[in-house]
């Protein structure tokens, strides 16, 4: 979903917040307590009975059903490699996982693997998933770290990628996507946002939202759709731009990068290189920062993944800076 960072901490942390007694709990999980080892992690979901799905760099798929961790990788399943890039939930309960030789599909037995062989996406390796509100999935896939191959569809029954890209984004990074009401798609990519109305492309440029680039995207219960990047956050209405910039309204560094955000009721949390930010979407302002100083995150370059599952409950991941 996001842009890939390299790190070498294996911590996942749940945060369980009160919203009775306004209090935020913490657990750790590290090799030290699970059967995670010294990986590098780069995403997580959660599915529809509450188990949570982890993908590693290295040593493929991790599940967590509350109580007992379990890890399905090429040496004990058929799963196509223990490269993960991005992890999905359809709408029949059935794990995606896009890695970097293509996507498999868990269905609670069996994994179910598509490639550049059996598939028409362009780019072997599948590093960001989404649906939209018919359950049709979308898969942005690419060759080497920057042969972006464009985005690819399936109904279910049918293999589809898109084609018809403005010129702005054409060959572009899409690392995320989100839906609303209507289905129109939202998508964030390394040169701005776009707008897929399921025929036709919009790309809207920084001199129309104020954002730069983006790397992450949700819509909320309002209808409103949210991004955020390298240099701030934005709200889209349906008709008018608001940008919440870095420093002036979001109160961290100029350069900081936004990796994920989960938008819970009126709450949007933000994984950044400048910490767990808790953002009121209604007010515009940033409730709180959770970092190194303030909080058992380890780090003070937090989550690049955000799941939640029956609110207000989170799971988030820390990161060491990125790798030049």
């Amino acid at each position: 979903m996001k842009k890939i960072y390299k790190f070498s901490l294996a911590v996942f942390i749940l945060l369980f917040a009160n919203p009775v007694k306004s209090q935020i709990n913490w657990t750790i999980y590290t090799s030290t307590n699970s059967i995670l080892g010294s990986d590098n992690y780069r995403c997580i979901e959660i599915d529809q009975g509450g188990n949570v799905w982890v993908g590693s760099a290295y040593s493929g798929l991790y599940k967590y059903n509350g109580s007992t961790w379990t890890k399905f990788s090429t040496s004990n399943s058929t799963i196509l490699n223990n490269d993960i890039y991005d992890l999905l939930v359809d709408n029949t309960n059935k794990v995606w996982a896009g890695s970097y030789k293509g996507v498999s599909v868990y269905n609670g037995i069996t994994f179910t693997n598509y490639d550049t062989l059996n598939a028409p996406f362009n780019g072997i390796t599948v590093y960001a998933l989404g649906k939209d509100k018919t359950g049709k999935i979308f898969l942005s896939s690419k060759n080497g770290s920057f042969g972006y191959q464009g985005i690819t569809t399936f109904d279910g029954t049918n293999w589809a990628n898109l084609s018809g890209y403005p010129s702005q984004i054409n060959g572009d990074e899409f690392s995320d996507f989100a839906f609303n009401a209507s289905n129109d798609g939202f998508i964030a990519s390394e040169t701005g946002v776009t707008k897929y109305a399921g025929t036709a492309f919009t790309f809207y440029p920084k001199a129309t939202t104020g954002l730069w680039s983006s790397t992450c995207v949700e819509v909320d219960a309002s209808g409103n759709t949210w991004w955020a990047g390298f240099d701030g956050l934005l709200k889209y209405n349906g008709s008018t731009w608001t940008y919440f910039d870095n420093v002036a309204d979001l109160g961290v560094t100029s350069n900081t990068i936004f990796y994920d955000m989960l938008i819970d009721g009126n709450i949007i949390w933000l994984g950044s290189t400048s910490g767990l930010i808790k953002f009121d979407r209604v007010s515009g302002m940033v409730l709180a920062n959770y970092k190194a100083t303030n909080s058992p995150l380890p780090l003070p370059r937090i989550p690049t993944a955000i799941c939640g599952y029956q609110p207000p409950i989170w799971w988030l991941k820390p990161i060491l800076p990125p790798l030049e």
